[in-house]
């Protein structure tokens, strides 16, 4: 359980990374 929270928390991390990215592309 502890090891698949861990994988969500990435994948979720990264998303947000993801959307971050998007933004400042987009304020450029």
């Amino acid at each position: 359980a502890n090891g698949r929270r861990v994988i969500v928390d990435s994948t979720v991390d990264v998303s947000v990374l993801m959307r971050i990215l998007q933004g400042l592309e987009m304020l450029r």
